[in-house]
């Protein structure tokens, strides 16, 4: 309930804070995130990862303690480096960098803390605690934005102020359990560890989970980085915010439908040696809920951005149409990778990250030799749809499961989404008609939505949930 109301509240946003903020300011402030997140994955050395598996409140709180001295450290090295700033801004393409370099060391901590909360409230079986935290952290940015934009005006200063600002709410939220933990020592029922007896007995974590976190942060922060030393913040700031709007979905709805996927498929491998029921109703799931959504997308975006967030993101309407595959595929196999960690092959989903991060570089260089963002991006949407639609065919293989039944079923959804979208395409691209195409896509839209409705159970259920509960709890 609180994610789907969390995507409500984000793309419901999005136009206002488009309307306050400039693509450069975004863009500015888009790179300044990327870096942070990239120096926030080796923060704790991943040693955050391994709070779940301590084995009492003792080892627990040695773990923790241990985090926090490496998020301490990593945060008095990244002040000392943020004192380099002018040759980061010539590194990086910018010119004005002085005064947004030091929001790095806050914003880093801040990540920092925010995960070693998540992994001990989840240690704990607080996981209302993580949903909590997580939505009040995206929406108390989006309200900060919102505020500071009408007060100040676009400033990349107000969107990093409204990051940290509620990046900070969920360390508050998530203090509430390992706050305590930290403070308290060794009671009856556990015993004092020191700090190096976890390191050492932990230590596979910082020794290969590590890269994998660091090449995974390096997938998604290098694009930022390309874009803004070959084509400037602006640049960034349509590809930021075109990204992470489309992205939205994928950062919840993918984490959920993983979450659930990841203990089914392996009660099912354990049992049957295939993980083909609960891959087909994943994968069907899944496809309802992407393929309209990315046609809509790939024939749409342009006039959807200008028309909800205005003329100046026509460019950002443009990146995502380019983009829109790779979310699509992205959101499938998001869940679906775990078959690899259930068949023990975990070297090769690392041979896949590989190769995104080397498709993503040489697709975006390649655009720059040839001349501009537009190719750089369609290059790498290329490499990564690939890349992503090799991985999810290499998944099936290994989880034994036919992907007959499963390209049927998209090929499905492909076909109905095309046929409600063929109007508005035509009133769009042939006959030049904006007011025309916006009814022919409401139409459109509403009559697939009240077709799956009446055709899939599934949906129904969806639909139904939140009202059921609402209900229930009135009665």
């Amino acid at each position: 309930m609180a994610k789907g109301l969390s995507i409500c509240l984000g793309f419901a946003t999005g136009p206002i804070i488009a309307r306050l903020f400039s693509a450069e300011d975004m863009g500015s402030a888009g790179i300044i995130y990327a870096a942070s997140a990239w120096i926030a994955v080796v923060g704790c050395l991943s040693y955050d990862q391994a709070i779940p598996l301590s084995v009492d409140a003792g080892e627990m709180r040695a773990i923790i303690r241990l985090c926090l001295v490496l998020a301490a450290i990593v945060f008095l090295a990244t002040v000392l480096g943020s004192m380099g700033a002018k040759g980061l801004g010539t590194l990086l393409g910018w010119g004005d960098v002085r005064r947004l370099v030091w929001f790095v060391p806050p914003t880093v901590l801040a990540t920092c803390l925010v995960s070693i909360g998540y992994f001990a409230a989840s240690r704990g079986g607080r996981y209302s605690l993580v949903s909590i935290s997580g939505f009040v952290g995206a929406n108390l940015t989006r309200i900060l934005l919102i505020g500071m934009g009408l007060l100040f005006g676009s400033s990349a200063v107000a969107v990093l102020l409204a990051g940290v600002l509620g990046t900070a709410s969920e360390v508050l939220i998530t203090g509430l359990v390992f706050i305590p933990l930290v403070l308290a020592g060794a009671d009856t029922r556990s015993h004092s560890v020191p700090l190096r007896v976890v390191a050492v007995r932990y230590r596979q974590f910082p020794a290969m989970q590590l890269w994998n976190n660091v090449l995974d942060a390096s997938a998604r922060s290098l694009p930022v980085f390309l874009l803004g030393g070959l084509f400037g913040a602006q640049v960034v700031g349509f590809y930021v915010f075109g990204y992470r709007l489309l992205s939205l979905p994928i950062s919840l709805l993918g984490q959920s439908l993983a979450q659930v996927f990841y203990p089914e498929a392996s009660a099912e491998w354990n049992r049957t040696g295939a993980v083909t029921h609960t891959a087909f109703s994943s994968i069907s799931i899944l496809s309802i809920l992407f393929v309209f959504p990315t046609l809509m997308l790939i024939l749409l975006a342009p006039l959807m951005f200008t028309f909800l967030f205005g003329e100046n993101w026509y460019e950002a309407g443009v990146y995502a149409q380019i983009l829109a595959p790779v979310i699509g595929v992205q959101l499938v196999v998001s869940p679906i990778s775990s078959i690899f960690l259930i068949r023990r092959r975990a070297g090769l989903l690392f041979r896949y990250t590989v190769a995104l991060l080397v498709g993503q570089s040489c697709g975006l260089l390649l655009g720059a030799w040839l001349g501009g963002a537009r190719i750089g991006l369609a290059l790498l949407s290329v490499c990564s749809s690939a890349t992503y639609c090799h991985m999810l065919v290499s998944a099936l293989k290994l989880g034994e499961v036919p992907w007959g039944p499963i390209l049927a079923s998209m090929t499905k959804q492909a076909l109905v989404s095309l046929a409600v979208l063929l109007p508005a395409s035509i009133a769009y691209w042939v006959l030049d008609l904006r007011e025309l195409t916006l009814v022919a896509f409401a139409s459109g839209a509403l009559l697939y939505a009240f077709s799956l409705y009446h055709t899939e159970a599934r949906i129904r259920r969806i639909v139904r949930q939140p009202f059921a509960r609402i209900w229930a709890q009135t009665i």
